[in-house]
């Protein structure tokens, strides 16, 4: 179980406790293997009990882990499973991901009301809220970022995320980010303050004045309840809502796609998601240089809609074809 991430475990864990409680209510019992009869009965279950595509594609997947990891093989890859799953995806509406982007404008307003830099090096890094602050107390995990993994030289902050969601085996990636130019808020000259106040003791990069780690519950009630004083919706906030602002406010600031998704280590058209239109004209405001000063907001939005047109079932000819066309486009706007 540990190559998947501890979310991924919890969800798998759901999936075969609700699957279990099926097999033995109807009589299946708990032997293994399982047959694809039993998985086909759960699967026609939980649709007639309103279960969503994509609930149902994650109980599928957990418990095709435990089979493989049983060395059973996987039950959920026969082909009448995987039609009936491809069809009830294909008619299912998409759920909406709700979450609000951090805007700049907003981040601006709660680090100087109150001084949480942890919040600008979530922003700015477009880090996942695990890869930034402690998930408890006791967490032992080495996932959150640690005083040895930042670097400050150079009017630039250089982080090492050693172990994330995507990078279960701790293989570690390096991000880079730059200063701005004094007036905007700067997570290069706000992590620098930080670190003289902080001390040089090794562990945690966020922690309080005594030492113990800040925590992701610590992180989420500040950030709400300084929402909540702005006159937000807080409760349409979450800890993503940094990595999507940041996705946003690049965009908005024309910041080219392929380094969008260098800054948020994503390797597919998954990053168009993460980029909410409603925000564009505000980040452009707000942000103003903060990410680029070319301005490519339309550019962007073009390529957006390809990457999510693509997502949806464009043909790999038609997307090697869009991205030559973007990227002649791009080379002659900068040649300009």
């Amino acid at each position: 179980m540990e190559s998947v991430a501890p979310a991924t475990q919890k969800a798998y864990r759901a999936a075969m406790a609700k699957f279990n409680k099926f097999r033995l209510e109807v009589g299946y019992g708990s032997r293994w293997p399982v047959s694809e009869e039993e998985v086909l009965h759960f699967f026609i279950h939980q649709r007639r009990n309103s279960v969503t595509a994509h609930s149902m594609r994650l109980q599928l997947a957990g418990i095709a882990f435990y089979s493989k990891a049983a060395r059973y093989g996987d039950p959920c890859q026969a082909f009448r499973i995987r039609k009936l799953l491809k069809s009830w995806r294909k008619h299912a509406p998409r759920q909406q991901d709700t979450r609000c982007p951090l805007s700049h404008k907003t981040l601006s307003q709660i680090v100087q009301a109150l001084k949480r830099l942890s919040f600008t090096t979530a922003f700015f890094g477009a880090l996942r809220l695990g890869e930034v602050v402690a998930n408890s107390k006791s967490d032992a995990s080495n996932r959150a970022l640690q005083l040895r993994d930042i670097t400050v030289q150079d009017n630039a902050l250089a982080l090492r995320i050693r172990k994330s969601k995507t990078d279960q085996k701790g293989k570690g990636v390096s991000l880079f980010i730059r200063g701005l130019e004094p007036g905007h808020l700067c997570p290069v000259r706000s992590l620098s303050r930080f670190l003289l106040t902080r001390g040089s003791t090794p562990g945690l990069l966020f922690t309080h004045r005594d030492g113990s780690p800040l925590t992701r519950y610590q992180f989420m009630a500040v950030f709400r309840g300084a929402l909540q004083h702005l006159g937000l919706p807080w409760t349409e906030f979450g800890g993503h809502s940094f990595r999507i602002g940041a996705a946003t406010t690049a965009a908005a600031g024309g910041v080219p796609v392929d380094i969008i998704k260098s800054m948020g280590r994503w390797k597919s058209s998954a990053y168009a998601s993460y980029i909410r239109p409603g925000l564009l004209l505000e980040g452009t405001r707000s942000a103003g240089c903060s990410f680029s000063s070319t301005n490519r907001t339309a550019m962007v939005r073009k390529e957006v809609r390809n990457d999510v047109r693509n997502r949806h079932g464009t043909t790999a000819v038609k997307r090697r074809h869009t991205r030559t066309q973007t990227e002649d486009m791009v080379r002659g706007k900068r040649h300009a």
